[in-house]
Formats: structure tokens, C-alpha cells, sequence
């Protein structure tokens, strides 16, 4: 009684890489989903997520670098599907191919700026953002030509891929949903109502709707973490522990007899622990950022020293796994930074978090570029950094 599904993938690596591939294409960056979240809680919009079925076989295959041939699976002439020795000659962007992304980019890019959207019979364009190509503003039509800061904004759409975010009202929402389809075959992946209980994935972080704005979280991200590490039912504990910290702490014997295989080993370990935490702490939580860098930065010198660290961070989570940010109306809509820095001998760190009424948009916990001389030039140091920072957030807001 189920439903299956094949889907054919080329081995894209059997291509030659050219010196001068262009392979990027826009997508959404965490930062540009907090800032639409917290406008979205400031102004009372609803959210949808929609899907782009099978989206690169939408796109023509980008040939600047000559065409592309493959070899089908010898299962489809086993089957007696194809002649024996059969070539294909591809001509849509399939998944497996370094260029397909970027085709696919290009195709739903020229696709979304010439789409017209009828919003309680008023026609309205999307306009790409000059910060950030992933984000899309919904305008009047006859607005489209106006200066930037005149401009009434209905609405917001991000894309990934072919994962659309649109942030508005209900009927902005529908005609945009109502416009994509149209083009594409789409499917809705999920709807969150402003002021009610609902809650949606998107780039594999829930949004949750509350009665005064939204949360966001990665629950499901860190039970399934804590499984993998074997740490779903530890203790869990209140702080993170500085002691594994501090590099006085002697987590290596050093009588140990080690073969390079069983370091190797280690590391990849320490690696993937810490690579797990970098996706946490640049998403959704903050509150682990300086410890996961220490975890990160000690990974491949002293793979055990990152593993304590990493399992320290795993004890934390497991008493705090449903944190989240959360994005609310508040009365005074400020945009503020906020930054510090602790001086070191060698290199100093700094700390910044960069919020709109309140709600986190962006923070960095990092070592300084440079070997600060004093208190006074480690604060400076992090001012100018934090100062750059905003500047490039408040452009996007």
C-alpha cells in the first residue's frame, strides 16, 4: 500500500572541474529568516512555507563549459527499458551536478522578477533586495519605480533552493502561494498564523507562533543529537563547564601509547561533534557560541580536550533543549549592539549580538584578528568589529 519513488542522480564527479566554474547561486542566510521573523512579529504577519517539486528539472542546464553526456544505470537495460550502451545528452540542471544549483538559481531568480501577484485587486511585483539577492519584497506595481524608503512592503520572500519563506498577511500570503504555483508544481510544507499555536519547519528549525510573535528553535535538532551521542537520558547540567576549558585542565595522558589511526579517529570524532554544534549555536542558540568555539578550535591540536568540551555543551543541552529565540512586538522597535571583549596575552576575544526590539539577529563570539596591547585596545578592536557588523544587519533591515 506505499507509495515509492525512484530518482536518478548523475555522478557529477566525473566531470572535469573548469578554472573559471561558476557554480553560486543566492540562498537565504539564517540572518535574513531572523530578520524577517522579527519584522513579521513587530507588524502581526503569518508565515508560509512552500515546496518546488523536483525544482532543477525545471532549469536548462547552463552548457558554457560543452555538453554534458551520461550513461544510464545498466539495471534500465537489464529491464529492457533501453538498448544496451544507450548515452543521454542532459539538457535540465539533474541533481548531481556542480552547475545545477546555480541553473536552477537562475531560472527561479528571472521566474520571480517577472511575476505579477493580484492582492485584493491591486497588481504587485517582487523586488530582490540589493543586500541579500535571497530576499524578495512584495510591492505595489506602481510603486516599484520609487524611492526605496517610500515604498509600502507588503510582504517578504526568501528562497533557498526551492524552499520558499513568504512572510504578510493571509491574502498576501495565499496570492504569492497561488502566483508560485502557477509556474511550478508546489506543495505547502507548512503555515504559522500570527497570535496562534501553529508551528512549521524551515531550513530544519521550527517556528512557532505565540500570541505576541514567534519562536524559534531547534528542539528536534538537539534530541536527535544527544541520541547519536548516547546522551539522551545524562544528567544534565545547569552551566557549561568551565573547567574543561581552561587549558591547565590535563585531559590527555600522555603515557598513552597512540597509533595514528586511533588519533585520526579521534579527530574525525571531535570533528563531527563540533561541526554539529556550529550549525546549533549560529542558528538558534547564542547562550553556546563561545564554548562551541572552543570546542572547534581545539579539534584537531586535542581531539579529547574538544570532546570534553563538546560533551560539557551536550550536558547543557539536554537540560535546556527546548530554548529558543524568541521574536516579539514590543513597544519601542529599537535596533541596538551590543558588544565586549575579555583581553589575553595573545589573542583576545570578542562577543557581539545585534538585536531589533529586542530580538537576536545576528551575534559572533570569535578571537580578534590581531594581538590587542592592552584592555583599551581589545575594546576598540571589538567596537570596530561589532560597528561593521550592524552596519551590514541594519542595510539588510
Amino acid at each position: 500500500g506505499k507509495r515509492k519513488k525512484v530518482r536518478g542522480a548523475v555522478c557529477g564527479n566525473f566531470i572535469e572541474k573548469q578554472a573559471q566554474e561558476l557554480l553560486y547561486t543566492y540562498n537565504a542566510d539564517i540572518t535574513a529568516v531572523r530578520t524577517v521573523l522579527a519584522v513579521s512579529a513587530a507588524r502581526g504577519w503569518g508565515l508560509s512555507m512552500i515546496d518546488v517539486a523536483t525544482a532543477f528539472l525545471n532549469a536548462e542546464l547552463d552548457e558554457g563549459s560543452g555538453p554534458i553526456y551520461v550513461r544510464p544505470p545498466a539495471i534500465l537495460a537489464q529491464f529492457g527499458l533501453l538498448p544496451p550502451d544507450t548515452l543521454w545528452r542532459v539538457r535540465r540542471a539533474v541533481y548531481g551536478l556542480r552547475a545545477a544549483p546555480r541553473s536552477w538559481g537562475r531560472k527561479r531568480d528571472k521566474e520571480l522578477s517577472r511575476m505579477k501577484i493580484t492582492i485584493d485587486g491591486e497588481v504587485c511585483r517582487l523586488v530582490q533586495s540589493t543586500v541579500d539577492a535571497s530576499v524578495w519584497c512584495i510591492v505595489p506595481e506602481s510603486e516599484v519605480e520609487t524611492p526605496l524608503h517610500t515604498r509600502r512592503v507588503l510582504g517578504y520572500l526568501l528562497s533557498y533552493v526551492d524552499d520558499f519563506l513568504i512572510a504578510g498577511a493571509d491574502n498576501t500570503r495565499d496570492a504569492v502561494c497561488d502566483a508560485l504555483k502557477s509556474i511550478w508544481s508546489c506543495k505547502s510544507t507548512g503555515s504559522v498564523r500570527y497570535g496562534s499555536r501553529d508551528e512549521a519547519t524551515y531550513l530544519s528549525s521550527t517556528i512557532k507562533a505565540t500570541k505576541d510573535g514567534y519562536i524559534l528553535h531547534q528542539q528536534k535538532f538537539v534530541e536527535d543529537l544527544l541520541k547519536s551521542w548516547g546522551m539522551d537520558e545524562c544528567r544534565p547540567a545547569a552551566t557549561i563547564g568551565a573547567e574543561v576549558m581552561t587549558k591547565e585542565v590535563d585531559i590527555i595522558n600522555e603515557e598513552e601509547d597512540l597509533t595514528v589511526e586511533v588519533v585520526e579517529s579521534e579527530v574525525r570524532q571531535a570533528q563531527k561533534l563540533a561541526g554539529s554544534l556550529i550549525w546549533l549555536s549560529t542558528r538558534t542558540r547564542p547562550d553556546i557560541a563561545y564554548a562551541q568555539g572552543q570546542a572547534s578550535s581545539w579539534a584537531a591540536r586535542d581531539p579529547n580536550r574538544s570532546l570534553a568540551i563538546g560533551k560539557s555543551i551536550l550536558r547543557y543541552l539536554a537540560g535546556t533543549r527546548d530554548l529558543g529565540l524568541a521574536f516579539t512586538k514590543q513597544d519601542g522597535m529599537d535596533f541596538t549592539a551590543y558588544t565586549d571583549a575579555n583581553f589575553e596575552a595573545t589573542r583576545s576575544m570578542t562577543g557581539s549580538l545585534i538585536t531589533f526590539g529586542g530580538s537576536p539577529l545576528c551575534w559572533k563570539s570569535g578571537r580578534q584578528a590581531q594581538v590587542a596591547r592592552s584592555t583599551a585596545d581589545s575594546e576598540l578592536t571589538a567596537l570596530a568589529s561589532t560597528y561593521s557588523m550592524a552596519e551590514n544587519v541594519k542595510a539588510l533591515l
